[in-house]
Parts: C-alpha cells; sequence; structure tokens
C-alpha cells in the first residue's frame, strides 16, 4: 500500500512541476502580451503636411478615417503645437517667431492603425493620394522592434508548450506504467476471471485524471503565492514597471492548467494500458 501511495504521489508531483513551469509561463506570457499591445496601441503615424486650404485638410482627414485599416485621426495645427511647447518648456515663443517670422512647426496629421502590421501599406497610401506631405515619422525601428518581439514570443510560446507537453506526457505514462507493473499479478487475475478491458482500465483512467486533477490545483496555487511574492518584490525594485493582478488573468489560466493536468493524466493512463495489454 505504501509503494503504491508513493508511485501516486511521484505522478502527482511531476505533474504538479511540468503544471507550475506552465503556469509560470503563460503569466508571464499575459504581461507580455499586454506589454505589446499597450505599446501597439501607443504607435502614431506623424504626417507634417503643407500649409493647405481647410476644405482640402480637411478631405483628407475624412478620407483617412474611412480606410478600414486606420483606427483613429487627429489633426494638431502649428499653432496648436507651438502652444503646448511653449507650456511644454514653461518659455516665451514670441521672441522665437520673431526671428523666424512665421511659426516653424508644420500642421501634423496623426494617425493610428488598427494593427502595426498595416503602418507600411498606410505610409504607401498617403503618399500616393496627397501630394502635400513633409515628411512622416513613425518610429520604424521601434515599431520593427514590438512586431518581431511579439512574432517571436509566440513562436517560442508554442514550441515551449509542445516540449513541455510532450515531456510531461512520457513521464506520466512511464510513472503509471511503474503502477501498472506493481499490479501486474492483480490485473492477470481479473482478466482469468472474466474481466473486460474496460472494467479493467477504468480505474485506472480516474486515477490518471484525479492525479491530474491535484497536480494542476497545487500547481496553480503554487503559481498564484509565487506570481504575488515576485510582482510585489519587482515593483518595491522597479517602481515604474507595472504588472496585470494576478487575480485578473489566473481564473483564465487556472482553468487552462486544470484541462491540461486532466488530459495529460488520461493520456498518460490510456497509452500506459495500451502497451500494457497489447503484450
Amino acid at each position: 500500500m505504501r509503494y503504491f501511495s508513493l508511485l501516486s504521489l511521484t505522478s502527482i508531483s511531476t505533474i504538479t512541476v511540468v503544471l507550475t513551469i506552465l503556469c509560470f509561463f503563460m503569466l508571464l506570457s499575459e504581461n507580455l502580451k499586454s506589454v505589446s499591445k499597450q505599446l501597439e496601441k501607443e504607435i502614431t503615424i506623424s504626417v507634417f503636411i503643407e500649409k493647405i486650404p481647410t476644405t482640402a485638410r480637411n478631405n483628407m482627414i475624412m478620407q483617412l478615417r474611412k480606410w478600414e485599416n486606420v483606427k483613429s485621426v487627429n489633426f494638431i495645427s502649428g499653432d496648436k503645437a507651438i502652444k503646448s511647447l511653449e507650456n511644454d518648456l514653461s518659455m516665451d515663443m514670441d521672441k522665437l517667431l520673431k526671428e523666424f517670422g512665421e511659426n516653424p512647426l508644420p500642421d501634423v496629421v496623426e494617425i493610428k492603425p488598427k494593427s502595426p502590421d498595416d503602418i507600411e501599406k498606410i505610409i504607401t497610401l498617403i503618399k500616393q493620394k496627397f501630394t502635400w506631405i513633409i515628411d512622416i515619422s513613425y518610429g520604424k525601428e521601434v515599431v520593427t522592434k514590438i512586431i518581431g518581439l511579439s512574432k517571436s514570443f509566440r513562436l517560442f510560446a508554442t514550441l515551449l508548450l509542445i516540449v513541455l507537453g510532450t515531456s510531461s506526457l512520457f513521464i506520466i505514462a512511464n510513472t503509471i506504467r511503474l503502477t501498472l507493473f506493481a499490479r501486474k499479478d492483480e490485473i492477470d487475475i481479473m482478466s482469468l476471471i472474466g474481466a473486460t478491458r474496460t472494467f479493467i482500465c477504468m480505474p485506472y483512467y480516474i486515477e490518471g485524471i484525479f492525479q491530474g486533477l491535484i497536480g494542476s490545483l497545487i500547481a496553480v496555487s503554487l503559481c498564484y503565492f509565487g506570481y504575488k511574492t515576485l510582482t510585489f518584490r519587482l515593483q518595491e525594485l522597479l517602481p515604474f514597471t507595472s504588472f496585470l493582478p494576478g487575480l485578473s488573468i489566473l481564473p483564465k489560466i487556472a482553468f487552462k492548467i486544470s484541462m491540461i493536468g486532466i488530459l495529460i493524466g488520461f493520456f498518460g493512463s490510456y497509452f500506459s494500458l495500451k502497451k500494457n495489454f497489447e503484450k
């Protein structure tokens, strides 16, 4: 009895370790996605335009707002821009304007794209349709890095999930196989007296599911307290950083982890039993 309890404890411990790693990775993934989305929201295409009639400018803004890949359009006049600069710098711009003779700041149309992937397409269309463009700025290097980081992270997340899932399934299957070897005599006796395969296998399926569920619950608990402690310490060291609150993202992650734990336990038992009965 103690031997079987030890094997069950080994299975649950293995599931807990694997799912704890997955859980922490999912929490990190959610935070990185949040940061990436926030940065993407801040991306703005600044279109500097010549002094043109109000009707032509309004027509341009109306056209831009109708484009399906444009989220919002905002116009900032040169006069408004210099007043904002005057407030930010707390200095009188009259002397500067007298030296230049006129406001040196051009009018700007700020465009927020629906997706960073649409930026190049929007800029190409703007250059094709409007002739009074002075310059276009959108922080190309930053945008490229954000898009590259987002794509790389998603690929890495998928690969890590496949590797950890496969390795955990293999570990659980072998652990449960030890249980089957230990109970080989009992299984043989049950087969001899006419017990069906389903009748023999069902307790092991239930045991695998139960072990997966217990392991996932322990993993989620460890992740919650670990994440709470870690984010608290990091915010003390880096007060300008912000993390998603655990209670807002953990329920969704807890459900996924529980399902993964149950599936690992079930398929671990399934493959072990299948291989055992094929012998």
